[in-house]
């Protein structure tokens, strides 16, 4: 019988032990558990610091004012100017070569002013290996065909040496202008046969030319 009660109070002791130990076990529950509340990050604030101007209410100086672009010198201004510097080089200077350089650099302007610049010096040269150098020279820029006609009208004239005279010739087929037929024809009666001839050429080519690119 004492056994009896030892062994229920043992057990009694076994019970207790094992629901305290499921008791210091058993998970809070999410009541239970602490919450951190969330802190949300706003964003500094952004300091605008206004302009001067607008703390005082006044106006920069030049506000609503347009400033002038600085004077630029036109590049025909420059090519006017480069002309005129050349022609003077070249009336300075009795070397061939030099003088053909001149004439070239005249004539890569390409402007109205870089024909009349070699017009001129195509009066004033008295070298006829030289004029025929100023007509090839115009003969390279590109347009003012009028300005052209005008010098070329000249340099077929009895006055001006033969070699010059067929020079110009064959530079009024080679600019392609009807305007050029009248001059030609005048030639048709020259008293030089070899200039009767190559303006007759000139004329019938530069007709066929004209022809083809459908200009009367």
């Amino acid at each position: 019988m004492r056994r009896f009660a030892i062994f229920c109070v043992a057990a009694v002791g076994m019970v207790v032990i094992a629901l305290a130990m499921v008791g210091c076990r058993q998970p809070k529950s999410e009541s239970e558990e602490p919450r951190t509340p969330s802190k949300s990050v706003s964003p500094a604030p952004r300091v605008t610091t206004p302009p001067p101007s607008a703390l005082d209410g006044k106006l920069p100086p030049n506000h609503g004012t347009r400033t002038a672009p600085p004077t630029v010198m036109t590049d025909s201004r420059l090519a006017d100017k480069e002309a005129a510097a050349l022609e003077t080089d070249y009336l300075a200077t009795n070397d061939f070569a030099s003088k053909i350089e001149t004439l070239y650099k005249i004539s890569d302007l390409e402007t109205g002013n870089a024909v009349d610049t070699l017009s001129r010096l195509f009066f004033q040269e008295k070298d006829a290996d030289m004029k025929i150098q100023i007509i090839d020279a115009i003969g390279d820029i590109e347009g003012f065909k009028e300005k052209k006609l005008a010098l070329l009208t000249s340099a077929v004239k009895t006055d001006q040496p033969q070699d010059v005279r067929e020079s110009a010739i064959n530079t009024l087929g080679d600019i392609e202008d009807a305007r050029a037929i009248p001059i030609l024809q005048s030639l048709l009666n020259d008293p030089d046969e070899d200039i009767r001839t190559d303006a007759e050429d000139t004329m019938k080519l530069l007709q066929d030319t004209l022809n083809q690119a459908g200009t009367p």
